[in-house]
């Protein structure tokens, strides 16, 4: 398996980055988590991947939103 760099990337950039890889072989799952910036007091919406485990074959990609 080839290592995978997609950490700070777009979640769709770093999906297309998996299905080039990988080619289909692993289920991805997603899970969001959200920032919050009580200067400005808005829920910001830019998502970034932070971080990828992958167990058996499946690849959980955790989303925050900045």
């Amino acid at each position: 398996m080839k290592q995978l760099d997609i950490l700070g990337l777009t979640l769709e950039e770093g999906i297309k980055e998996i299905k080039d890889l990988k080619n289909n072989e692993c289920e991805i799952s997603i899970r969001e988590t959200f920032a919050y910036n009580k200067e400005q007091d808005i829920r910001l919406t830019e998502a970034r991947i932070l971080k990828v485990i992958q167990s058996d074959n499946v690849l959980n990609i955790i989303v925050s939103y900045f």
